[in-house]
C-alpha cells in the first residue's frame, strides 16, 4: 500500500509539474515560429511521459479506492466518498483535457494556429488538476471506513 501511494504521488506530480513547466515556458518565449517549434518539441517529448504517469495515477489510484474504501456503497454513503466521486469528476476533466490535446491537437501542431489552442486548453488541466489536489488533500485527512461504521453501514 505505501509503495503504491507513493508510486500515486510520484506519478501525480511529475505529470502536474512537467505539464505546468509546458504552460508556463512559453509565455517567455515570443510568438511565431520558433514558440510552435520548441512547443513541438515538449509535446513530443511530454506526450509519452504523460501516458506512463496517467498509467500508475490511475492504477494506483483505484487499488488506493479499493482498499481505503472497501465497498462501492461507501462512495454514495459517506463524506469520505462524495469527496472521492469530486476528485474523479475532476480527474475525468483532466483525462478529456489532456485526451484532446495529446490525441486531437498534438497531431495538428504544424497547423496554423495549433500552438495556441493548445496553450488556450492546457492552463485548464493544470487548473482543474490543482482543484484534484485540494480534494486528495481532504481525502487524506479523512476515513471512510470509521465514518462508514459510525453510522451502522458496515
Amino acid at each position: 500500500a505505501m509503495a503504491a501511494a507513493a508510486g500515486h504521488v510520484v506519478a501525480a506530480g511529475l505529470r502536474l509539474g512537467t505539464l505546468s513547466v509546458l504552460v508556463l515556458a512559453p509565455l517567455r518565449t515570443p510568438s511565431g515560429r520558433p514558440r510552435d517549434e520548441a512547443l513541438r518539441r515538449w509535446m513530443e517529448r511530454f506526450h509519452p511521459l504523460a501516458l506512463g504517469c496517467v498509467g500508475v495515477v490511475v492504477a494506483t489510484g483505484l487499488f488506493a479506492s479499493w482498499l481505503h474504501g472497501g465497498s462501492p456503497r461507501v462512495l454514495f454513503r459517506t463524506d469520505w466518498g462524495f469527496t472521492l466521486l469530486v476528485k474523479l469528476l475532476g480527474v475525468g476533466v483532466v483525462l478529456a483535457v489532456g485526451w484532446r490535446n495529446g490525441w486531437r491537437l498534438r497531431p495538428r501542431r504544424g497547423e496554423p494556429g495549433a500552438s495556441g489552442r493548445l496553450l488556450d486548453s492546457a492552463p485548464l488541466e493544470v487548473v482543474v488538476a490543482q482543484l484534484v489536489l485540494l480534494a486528495t488533500a481532504t481525502l487524506v485527512a479523512m476515513s471512510p471506513l470509521e465514518e462508514h461504521h459510525l453510522f451502522g453501514n458496515g
